[in-house]
């Protein structure tokens, strides 16, 4: 028997403003038929509700395959480490950002080419795209991204961490 380590994660939700829309979401995961136990509580975080889950990591995928399939879009998904890390993306949603998505074997030509063929169903969206070992690096507009969340997940594939990626700004030497 494995036993898997929980963890918290932080989910960014769409349209989570209102109270009657977040006990409905309580409401609906807690009727989810899982076999790890889950522990959800709300979080406020720069005028944001954010949605705080302690559960097994394995079991991440299907919550968020489950919210993909009940049509809440999924702005980002951070281990609770990074609450710093998370922006306000659902105030301006049209804006471009550079995101990172954790996605488990990535590195397999199977899930690769599917990943790829859901990317090129986004043709009328400007959607920039690189691929690095487990990480799908894509460069799009909020609102595309969470469709793009919502697609994977409900097509099998197994995302693990989505967010904005960190800046780095590279250090030059003049001599």
């Amino acid at each position: 028997m494995i036993i898997d380590k929980i963890e918290t994660f932080i989910l960014n939700i769409d349209h989570m403003t209102s109270r009657f829309a977040r006990r409905k979401l309580l409401k609906l995961l807690n009727g989810m038929n899982l076999h790890a136990t889950i522990q959800m509580e709300w979080l406020k975080h720069q005028q944001n509700y954010l949605l705080k889950i302690h559960l097994p990591k394995q079991a991440l995928p299907y919550l968020i395959s489950f919210m993909s399939f009940h049509h809440y879009r999924i702005y980002q998904i951070v281990p609770f480490q990074l609450l710093d890390a998370i922006k306000p993306l659902h105030q301006r949603p049209h804006e471009e950002h550079r995101f990172e998505m954790m996605i488990d074997g990535l590195d397999d030509p199977f899930i690769k080419d599917k990943v790829i063929d859901i990317l090129n169903g986004f043709q009328s969206e400007r959607v920039i795209y690189s691929f690095a070992k487990d990480i799908l690096k894509v460069t799009t507009t909020a609102e595309v991204m969470s469709a793009l969340v919502g697609t994977l997940a409900t097509r099998n594939i197994d995302i693990y961490h989505a967010n904005t990626a960190a800046r780095s700004f590279h250090k030059m030497r003049i001599s």
